[in-house]
């Protein structure tokens, strides 16, 4: 076999004399002279790089992988390329000097200008650009160029130079010159779509860069942050496992890389979504055990189905001393749970475990626990909201720190009997700085603590917020996917990770894909109550708030004080209970900065019917335009009957078939999003929607069943609401008789659409009797 070229499964073409790869798709390359490397230091702190590009490669050749392999006189590489049904790429290192040798970077791609082949036009080429942690903004963005500054995407190109941002968003530096994307991204070009991503985290932070010349590709890579760690001689290092799939579909790739990542990292899926309230968005840390017991009683009384009752931040004697209380909670958090579980609900606790006040009695009694600079000085990971002092890093490679981790939320768990933990800010884990075992890289040190607290708390739910994503994977049950929502629409302060419900939600939509692969995913707390109860939301805002997370399928956790929530606000709670558990997608996730149009295709005991979404962004009234594609390609040619969940209006019939321009929502109101149940016209009595949900039916509706001109729908959900079914009776057909529970009802019936409305207690049984009509 020739070695200036050697062809593997028609997909590879592999370059041993470059040192080079070139992968195609379709009798296309799609990357072209992809290669290598790593950048290591001496101890006197010279870098130095060996790329397989450098020297004339060896290749071997087995079943299922190749290898590319080159050294030099320190170091020696092996690039693994796998040849099953994805390609998956790793780097291995090995130390073959006699000194110790300190790894910064693991490149396991590297394609230099012009090697990424999607188009002609990378203008027109989009980049999903993941965020670091649970806070930091996910969107896809244009390959070339940026908004206006008076566009409502602007934001999000703004992050700005600072120590705070940086450690809490960028931990692989600021760069204005290049696109980056924390473990993964998704390039959607013109004539395909690429995925790189790594699918083990566990290691090393990893990230996919694109750098962009003039309407050209510049250097496309993915690496693994090496830390600086040390590898003596004749160590052995491997990288991350790099996936590469290429599509005409990049929303389908999403959904190939959260599927790969979760198999190799055993994501962790609870059978239920939970639900629960919190106390951290009505009184932000100022609560009392008595506030906490009030809203017990309120939720109890109105009968809202919620499972957790959570005490968010402020608790704590200091951040740091979990096991003290102060003042406001006089009789503890143990005596605190004990009343919570005797009302019915579960005990959730918050902290920060890995942070420590500079004030704290464990940094008094443990200086010795925390990350330093390179001056040996604490390393300050956040400042804290209300705390004087700054909040230093633990240091989760240190023994005594896994020791308190494990006694702490051993104590929390087996003595308190607190069954979810959410834990806080853990990007101060994984901050780079001087840590106890000097073998153990960023990622590693967050997933040691990760780990502890894992081992110490059994099958209980945990929760992460300000984590990491990529290295909680298989550890955490569920996920903030966003930052925190607020009672404003827009940001106190110019920061696309700053609390807002904008920034929020639009996380919320972008992170679908990992929801109940990874984990289940929180779009944080909703907030339903009304502007005069410490609240700056407007009705079109609180509504958007309550739709997307509706439709995220994830967590709900109420954000209010139940004991002054208005009936009407109560509603909104109410109908998000419980979650579907589905969660919808963005369909023009890779058209937009904002994605405005969602769809769930719903199929169940309800038939089989389309949510639609659509979500004005703009800060004034604006139409939406939806291609009427989409309508075919989920439920074909029929024609549709459409009912404006938003509204609670019947919209009429509509005809697919012959409708071919764009469907157009005329002044829509400004932050305001419509959601829009469509389903085909049947030619008997059948069942449209459900108002007891707001998904129309996805959840409640167990079965529906026409038999002799009888309907008969059975619903089930915890609680008690006021609600309606609403039939659709095309002609031919006229009402007879409404019961609910075998008792008679009234109904309204007109122009082919008759409801019903009554008080859902838990469950079900609706009959409706139809009459054939005499036809003239």
């Amino acid at each position: 076999m020739p070695h200036d070229e050697i062809y593997l499964r028609d997909r590879f073409i592999v370059h041993p004399g470059q040192g080079s790869l070139d992968v195609a798709h379709e009798a296309t390359i799609v990357l072209r002279g992809a290669t290598a490397g790593v950048v290591y230091r001496h101890d006197d702190g010279k870098e130095h790089q060996l790329h397989l590009s450098d020297q004339v490669c060896d290749c071997q050749v087995q079943h299922a992988e190749a290898i590319l392999t080159a050294a030099n006189k320190d170091v020696a590489i092996a690039w693994h390329i796998g040849l099953r049904e994805h390609t998956i790429l790793s780097l291995s290192i090995v130390n073959r000097s006699r000194q110790p040798l300190y790894i910064d970077e693991m490149t396991v791609l590297l394609v230099d200008g012009g090697g990424l082949g999607l188009g002609e036009q990378p203008a027109r080429w989009r980049f999903y650009q993941n965020g670091w942690q649970s806070w930091s903004p996910s969107f896809t963005r244009p390959c070339v160029g940026r908004p206006a500054s008076d566009e409502v995407s602007f934001y999000l190109y703004n992050e700005p130079d600072t120590t705070d941002y940086r450690q809490k968003h960028l931990p692989h530096g600021y760069s204005t010159s290049s696109l980056l994307s924390d473990c993964f991204t998704v390039i959607k070009g013109e004539r395909a779509s690429l995925l790189a991503g790594f699918i083990t985290t566990a290691q090393n932070l990893s990230a996919i860069r694109l750098a962009m010349g003039d309407n050209r590709t510049g250097r496309f890579t993915a690496t693994c942050a090496g830390d600086g760690v040390l590898l003596p001689p004749g160590g052995y290092l491997t990288s991350e496992s790099l996936l590469l799939e290429v599509s005409s579909d990049p929303l389908a790739l999403l959904d190939v890389y959260m599927d790969e990542l979760a198999a190799a990292m055993r994501g962790r899926v609870a059978e239920t979504v939970p639900t629960g309230w919190c106390t951290w968005y009505y009184y932000y840390g100022e609560n009392g055990e008595d506030d906490v017991l009030a809203n017990v009683a309120a939720i109890k009384e109105k009968q809202i189905p919620l499972q957790y009752i959570l005490q968010d931040d402020g608790y704590q004697a200091a951040i740091g001393d979990w096991l003290s209380c102060n003042a406001r909670f006089r009789h503890g958090i143990p005596w605190l749970a004990e009343q919570i579980r005797a009302a019915g609900f579960r005990p959730a606790i918050w902290l920060a475990p890995f942070g420590v006040a500079q004030n704290s009695r464990l940094y008094a009694e443990h200086p010795d626990w925390v990350l330093t600079d390179s001056d040996g000085q604490p390393l300050v990971a956040w400042r804290h909201a209300g705390v004087e002092a700054p909040i230093l890093a633990l240091d989760c490679t240190h023994p005594q720190v896994q020791n308190w981790l494990a006694t702490l939320f051993h104590t929390m768990a087996d003595e308190w009997g607190i069954e979810m933990f959410k834990i806080d800010f853990c990007f101060a884990a994984a901050l780079p700085g001087r840590r106890y075992d000097p073998t153990a890289t960023r990622a590693m040190a967050l997933r040691r603590g990760l780990e502890v607290i894992r081992q110490a708390i059994g099958e209980r739910f945990l929760l992460g917020c300000g984590l990491p994503l990529g290295p909680a994977v298989g550890i955490v049950d569920g996920m903030r996917i966003s930052t925190d929502v607020a009672v404003t629409w827009h940001p106190f302060f110019p920061d696309p990770a700053a609390p807002a419900t904008r920034h929020a939600l639009l996380n919320t939509l972008t992170r679908f894909a990992g929801h109940k692969r990874l984990w289940l995913n929180d779009p944080d707390c909703v907030i339903a109550r009304d502007r005069s109860d410490e609240n700056n939301l407007k009705l079109e805002e609180t509504r958007t708030l309550v739709t997307l997370m509706g439709l995220s399928g994830g967590m709900i956790i109420s954000g209010d004080n139940i004991t002054t929530l208005r009936p009407a606000r109560l509603r909104y709670l109410q109908q998000l209970l419980p979650p579907s558990g589905q969660a919808a997608i963005p369909l023009d996730l890779f058209e937009h900065d904002l994605p405005y149009l969602l769809v769930l295709p719903c199929s169940d005991a309800a038939g089989q019917y389309l949510l639609l979404a659509a979500v004005n962004w703009q800060d004034r009234r604006a139409s939406i335009t939806i291609d009427t594609t989409v309508l075919r390609d989920a439920l074909g040619d029929s024609p549709l009957r459409a009912w404006n969940l938003s509204a609670g209006q019947y919209m009429g019939l509509y005809d697919v078939a012959t409708k071919r321009t764009d469907w157009v929502l005329d002044d829509r109101p400004a932050h305001s999003t419509t959601l829009v149940l469509l389903k085909r016209a049947a030619d008997q009595p059948d069942l449209l929607v459900s108002t007891f949900h707001l998904l129309g039916g996805l959840v409640e509706v167990k079965s529906r069943t026409w038999q002799g001109h009888r309907l008969t729908v059975e619903l089930e959900k915890p609680g008690r609401q006021r609600g309606s079914l609403v039939f659709t009776v095309p002609e031919g057909y006229r009402p007879q008789s409404a019961r609910v529970n075998g008792r008679l009802r009234t109904y309204t019936f007109g122009q082919g659409i008759l409801t019903v409305n009554f008080t859902l207690a838990d469950r079900a049984l609706v009959d409706i009797v139809f009459a054939v009509s005499t036809r003239a």
